[in-house]
């Protein structure tokens, strides 16, 4: 089994790259005493063989058995067996405060327009009633089979149902002439709606065929009539609740905000990797559809659907950090640096042109510059290093590295992994 020697290990590339060893001592080791008189030897000797002979095989299965487990042990620890190397990397601190354009096309850093589109409905009773007074309505659909010849029809022409109810148009109209094919009368037709002559809900009647009271006496009362394409519904008399503005502005008050909410949740979960929305790049906005019901109209319930849209500029953060660390574009590792605490910075949309895709970011704070290194093909050369001082060798030949420490687990396991996946590389800074 390895020793305690070596447990951590510090490397501090300066001008010396010192290796430090922490090592612990070793216990001197003790000779057995000598018995002063040899036992007697017994009589028995056979029986004494036999003994001897029995006891001799069972220490050689001891011995055999406790090799075994202790190979298998050394196995086990030398599989599990790993090696942390911790590295504190260079940085520096600086101020930025700057202003750097953003868009699709022709701006320092490129941006890219998202747009996402959701809607959000809801219901709320209404409270408030007050007293109505209405006629039901419905649509129907006039034929003419009487002749080829157009029929005028004015406004408030009557419509009588089956049952006696007068139903009147609300608008004139034509009614066009019947085809005649093959000398027999194709009736044609015309779609419109119809309101009930009085209020009430006896007049909310279902699908029904009319008839014109004012052609009635004449050969035209036959052939010109109507049929219902809907019920005839909403007439009512009496105190019934009311849709009120103030009902109507706290749903869709409340609908924007779930709307809003949920837009944001897709933006965010959509987000491509690398990239952010700067505070302020986007655009909100939200409608009631054009199916809301009527402020005053005659309601148990009431129900909206808004929809809403988010239109969103997102940046490479890659492309802002670039930026941020103009200063050192000239350094030879300039492609390995990184802003550390990017998150810190802040970076927020000024002058957003929707029309055109772009804007301008506001970028302050003290950003911290890191120089970075490949721990990837570092771990591939520690794990080749057969030394202790070919590993110091190593790191002295990362200027950006300015101390290291190798951390065994399990602790008192000190041998170097020989593979790369073994090796665990924190930065820290």
């Amino acid at each position: 089994m390895p020793s305690n020697n070596n447990l951590v290990r510090d490397i501090v590339p300066s001008s010396g790259h010192r290796l430090t060893m922490r090592t612990s001592p070793k216990r001197a080791a003790t000779k057995p005493l000598k018995p002063d008189f040899a036992p007697p030897k017994k009589e028995k000797q056979r029986s004494d063989s036999i003994s001897g002979a029995k006891s001799g095989k069972g220490r050689l299965k001891f011995i055999t058995a406790a090799v075994i487990l202790y190979a298998a042990a050394l196995f086990a620890v030398g599989f599990f067996a790993k090696a942390e190397v911790n590295l504190y990397l260079k940085k520096e601190i600086f101020d930025v405060k700057k202003t750097v354009s953003a868009g699709v096309s022709n701006s320092e850093i490129k941006a890219e327009a998202v747009i996402f589109d959701e809607q959000k409905s809801g219901t709320s009773v209404t409270s408030e009633r007050k007293n109505f007074s209405e006629r039901a309505s419905g649509t129907v659909v006039i034929y003419n089979a009487y002749s080829s010849e157009p029929q005028a029809l004015i406004a408030n022409t009557r419509f009588e149902s089956a049952d006696g109810k007068i139903y009147r148009i609300t608008k004139p109209l034509i009614v066009p002439g019947a085809k005649i094919i093959d000398g027999k009368i194709e009736p044609s037709s015309v779609e419109t709606g119809v309101l009930a002559e009085e209020a009430g809900e006896a007049y909310n009647i279902s699908l029904s065929d009319f008839t014109i009271p004012g052609f009635k006496g004449t050969p035209k009362y036959d052939k010109f009539y109507a049929r219902s394409k809907t019920p005839m519904s909403g007439g009512f008399v009496g105190e019934a609740k009311v849709i009120t503005e103030k009902e109507v502005q706290a749903l869709r008050q409340k609908l924007e905000e779930d709307l809003r909410e949920a837009l944001f949740a897709k933006m965010n979960s959509e987000l491509p990797e690398g990239f952010f929305m700067p505070d302020g790049a986007y655009k909100y906005e939200a409608e009631i559809r054009p199916d809301a019901p009527k402020i005053g109209s005659k309601a148990d319930e009431l129900g909206l659907t808004v929809s809403g849209r988010l239109t969103a500029l997102f940046v490479r953060e890659d492309d802002v950090k670039r930026k941020i660390l103009e200063p050192y574009k000239d350094d030879p590792d300039f492609k390995n640096m990184d802003v550390v605490n990017f998150g810190s910075i802040q970076i927020s949309a000024q002058d957003t042109d929707f029309k055109t895709l772009g804007l301008r970011l506001a970028i302050s704070g003290r950003p911290e510059a890191v120089w970075n290194v490949d721990i990837g093909t570092l771990a591939e050369k520690l794990a080749l290093a057969s030394s202790s001082s070919e590993r110091a060798n190593i790191f002295q030949q990362y200027p950006q590295i300015r101390q290291a420490s190798i951390v065994y687990r399990p602790f008192w396991w000190a041998v170097f992994p020989k593979e790369a996946d073994k090796i665990i590389i924190f930065s820290l800074y």
